[in-house]
């Protein structure tokens, strides 16, 4: 018996002591227990998998008597009252300072208590890495020091600490991975004199050159940001579908500089208050056109801000395409007129939107999925209904002519399965 495999969920226990022949907890095996405070492994030496001890709703803290060698990716997430990992060996690979998980080394930082109540928390000297996944949804802590000599925020690493609003960060940073800083309230960065990868202008981090915006606060408050000259995308690194101001629940209008070369609808779909994108007259790729972004020569419709207060919107003719998440979540819009000239509609365009009827050209040829997926349209009225295709399936020309009919069906959508005209297939 050297593995713990499964602890019942709802076992009443409070406290809970492993056999001390158990060395290893693994995968998924202590998870969502309503009862469990006090955990302890009494083993010489401990093995914790990925996602071991997770989700447990009451569990205040963990005590191993013996070393620990490995931890898995997320070992301990979602414990919301776990306020610390005590490892009385420091034999292994891990240690503990006053309940927070370090290598042996000092060289990483591993994991935060969510739990852990104190306001404040200055990370031990010698740390030059703050692992993936170490300091997540902790509800407390409202200012963080990250000491000199810290290169590294690895991706997800620093995330969900909602009342977190004060960050130090140290002149030795070097690489701030995706998703850091991601649904904190952080308005105030101090950063060390003397950084050469990063740069704050007005509580805003940017890397040093200005070409990227690293991190734009859910805390901060105004309705308005003009974006600097210089910055060139609005997206996450690997994420072309999140942007900078993800769940931006202040701004009403931004401003986009001329040297902003990449934007798509995606980018756009979760700031929850946009009324309306102004693009520099001076961009060479887009246009603004009454607060709703095109393409420079007018034949795609990158945007529609999602809080625009208008409830019709004629695209403008020559638009040949709409781009992906175009209308999404749009709030106010109930009926969008398309040209004759357009061919593609891409895929969640109109997802969730209170769009309530369209009318589809002849011209068009291809709906990408899921395009109308929990919108609110009731009449849908195709101009051509023939020769329409979702998949692989051939859709009736008679149900696409009865516009109540097509509305149900482009509602119902298939993920994955786009709508083709039969005359572009092969």
């Amino acid at each position: 018996m050297s593995e713990l495999i499964l602890y019942p969920p709802l076992k009443r226990d409070s406290t809970y002591t492993l056999p001390k022949s158990v060395y290893t907890i693994t995968k998924d095996s202590l998870c969502f227990t309503e009862y469990l405070k006090h955990l302890h492994a009494p083993s010489m030496f401990t093995n914790i998998e990925k996602s071991a001890i997770n989700s447990n709703m009451s569990l205040e803290d963990i005590t191993i008597d013996g070393s620990v060698y490995a931890i898995g990716e997320n070992s301990f997430s979602s414990n919301p009252k776990l306020t610390s990992i005590i490892i009385k060996s420091d034999q292994g690979r891990i240690i503990d300072v006053d309940g927070v998980l370090y290598s042996k080394d000092m060289q990483y930082l591993l994991y935060y208590p969510e739990g852990k109540t104190d306001t404040s928390y200055t990370i031990s000297n010698g740390v030059n890495r703050i692992e993936d996944g170490a300091i997540v949804n902790n509800k407390y802590l409202q200012e963080l020091v990250i000491p000199e000599g810290v290169t590294i925020l690895d991706e997800d690493s620093i995330q969900k600490d909602k009342k977190l609003t004060t960050i130090h960060l140290p002149s030795t940073l070097s690489n701030i991975g995706n998703r850091v800083f991601q649904d904190t309230n952080i308005v105030d960065i101090i950063l060390a004199e003397g950084n050469t990868n990063y740069k704050v202008v007005d509580n805003v981090l940017f890397t040093y050159d200005g070409s990227k915006i690293v991190h734009y606060s859910l805390g901060l408050t105004n309705e308005y940001y003009e974006i600097p000259e210089g910055v060139t995308t609005l997206a996450l690194d690997g994420w072309v579908s999140m942007s900078v101001f993800y769940r931006n629940e202040y701004l009403k209008k931004i401003k986009i500089p001329s040297s902003v070369n990449e934007l798509s609808g995606n980018l756009f779909d979760d700031m929850i208050k946009l009324e309306y994108i102004d693009i520099d007259e001076n961009n060479e790729n887009y246009i603004s056109i009454d607060g709703v972004v095109y393409n420079k020569t007018k034949t795609s419709l990158i945007v529609y801000p999602n809080h625009r207060k208008a409830t019709t919107c004629t695209v403008l003719s020559g638009v040949v395409s709409m781009d992906d998440n175009a209308f999404c979540d749009s709030k106010y819009l109930s009926e969008v007129i398309l040209p004759s000239t357009l061919k593609t509609i891409g895929s969640h365009t109109f997802n969730s939107s209170s769009i309530t009827k369209v009318t589809i050209p002849a011209s068009v040829i291809s709906i990408g999925y899921d395009a109308f997926d929990s919108s609110k349209i009731t009449s849908a009225i195709f101009e051509d209904p023939n020769g329409w295709k979702r998949g692989d399936n051939s859709i009736s020309a008679d149900d696409l002519s009865d516009p109540s009919k097509a509305a149900k069906l482009l509602i119902k959508g298939e993920y994955g399965k786009s709508w083709t005209k039969e005359s572009t297939l092969g």
